[in-house]
């Protein structure tokens, strides 16, 4: 792995107490936030988007609306509720 990649990956396991994960999974929470930061200014774990251990090519899903992370199917419903879904 490149040291740089290396060392973001490193304080980023320390920074979500994922020392304990194997390389590969630290590296897809990782990327997992670097991806969804670019859409959101909210702090988040990034282990609420990670797909399951049986899925290929397919390391997370995120879904963000007025840059905000949706994890459930409520927080969308009271989004819609309180009309704070920008329509287009």
């Amino acid at each position: 792995m490149n040291k740089i990649i290396e060392t973001f990956l490193n304080v980023h396991k320390k920074e979500y107490s994922i020392e304990g994960f194997a390389t590969e999974k630290a590296f897809e929470h990782f990327t997992n936030r670097c991806i969804i930061n670019k859409y959101t200014n909210e702090r988040f774990d990034p282990s609420d988007i990670m797909t399951d251990a049986g899925e290929i090519g397919l390391d997370g899903v995120g879904i963000c609306i007025n840059d905000k992370i949706i994890t459930s199917e409520d927080e969308l419903i009271s989004l819609h509720n309180q009309e704070q879904i920008i329509k287009c």
